[in-house]
């Protein structure tokens, strides 16, 4: 697969819109920073409130405390969801048509799309817990028989060099085996906003359907990207980075799917010629 063809057609879709799309880009993580300080000073009004208007034993009012702290994390967590959804859908209708803007990519998204799309992201995390118990179980099984014969007599120093190296490999590489394996399902995505898929198992299915045989091309197609990643740490490169590695990815599903974007060009009058004929 041709990855710089790929990457190529990203920063065409990105012209002239860069500091746009960046901006776009930048939504989710401004919302989980604005509802993370929300929710620390939300604590410590908690803290502080005795809800004595309510007539509650105290031992009921630490109950209420908890009951509205978890609600306060679990809205901030679909909100920003939300907002991270919105952001993927823009980028998507971005590498379809050239002139979408984010307001109006909004009005392509249905409440049941949003709810089905959330669902498809709890599914995803349950997945990936389970796939990640599943390849990090030899490295938990080392560490667990380091911890346990760590104070034992016949624990030598050269049992515990071979046991901690052993895990710290099987660490990296259950590392890189669960990050090949999610990305089955990294299409998900995609494939809600094209299809108007309301199942979200259906979209499941047919992202694993998509990926089948591209799980390891797609995965160093992300790396390719970690040094721009490592780049942001300058600051500055930050905003060429998130918008570009945001495109990227919709502009593989675009080539994955054998998608050919049509590209709108200004229509031109039709001018026809008349040539008159000579009668010899």
């Amino acid at each position: 697969m041709n990855t710089s063809y790929i990457k190529l057609n990203a920063k065409k879709h990105l012209v002239k819109c860069h500091f746009k799309c960046f901006l776009v880009s930048i939504l989710p993580y401004v919302t989980i920073v604005l509802l993370g300080v929300l929710n620390y000073y939300l604590y410590f009004m908690l803290k502080d409130i005795n809800f004595d208007f309510l007539y509650l034993k105290p031992s009921y009012a630490v109950y209420l405390r908890a009951t509205l702290f978890t609600l306060s994390i679990c809205l901030s967590l679909i909100l920003w969801r939300v907002t991270s959804i919105f952001t993927n859908n823009y980028y998507y209708l971005k590498s379809r048509k050239g002139d979408i803007t984010y307001f109006s990519s909004i009005k392509h998204l249905s409440f049941k799309n949003l709810c089905t799309l959330l669902t498809t992201d709890i599914l995803k995390l349950y997945l990936s817990v389970a796939w990640g118990a599943l390849y990090f179980a030899p490295c938990v099984s080392i560490v667990a028989t380091l911890y346990y014969y760590w104070n034992s007599d016949e624990f030598s120093r050269n049992i515990a060099l071979t046991l901690i190296i052993s895990a710290f490999i099987l660490l990296l590489i259950g590392s890189f085996f669960l990050f090949v394996t999610l990305k089955r399902y990294s299409m998900c995505y995609p494939i809600a906003f094209e299809t108007k898929e309301n199942d979200s198992l259906v979209i499941l299915e047919k992202s694993i359907k998509i990926m089948n045989g591209k799980c390891l091309n797609f995965a160093f197609y992300n790396i390719s990207f970690w040094g721009w990643v490592l780049s942001c740490f300058l600051v500055l490169p930050i905003f060429y980075v998130l918008p570009y590695k945001q495109m990227s990815k919709y502009s593989y599903y675009n080539f994955a799917t054998r998608r050919k974007v049509q590209e709108e060009t200004p229509q031109k009058p039709i001018i026809f010629y008349i040539k008159k004929r000579v009668v010899e």
